[in-house]
């Protein structure tokens, strides 16, 4: 029974395959999301930037509703970036790093 395993990128591991179907396999700790708040064009309302993610769209819709259940908030996810309302960086960097996140950081 061989296995292969394929590379999006150096960093992200996205499948590996057996003889009879791919099993999809993440590897969070890999991930380097950015955690930043931003002012620019909103009104002067803060809001906290997650970017970074490597993956697909429904995969990062599920963190991105995780996250805003988890801070109590609203958001949405446009352009491959999670948008939390509020200043919620130390939050949310301690809730991804509780999630295998280990790679997060705050800017």
């Amino acid at each position: 029974m061989a296995h292969y395993i394929f590379f999006e990128n150096e960093t992200y591991l996205t499948s590996v395959l057996s003889c009879r179907g791919f099993l999809k396999i993440k590897c969070q700790t890999q991930e380097k999301l950015k955690v930043k708040l931003e002012k620019k064009h909103r009104g002067g309302k803060a809001v906290t930037l997650i970017e970074g993610f490597f993956g697909k769209e429904e995969d990062l819709q599920t963190l991105g509703k995780a996250l805003k259940n988890f801070c109590g908030t609203g958001g949405s996810v446009k352009d491959g970036e999670i948008i939390i309302q509020g200043d919620q960086r130390e939050k949310i960097l301690q809730w991804l790093i509780k999630n295998d996140y280990k790679n997060s950081r705050k800017i």
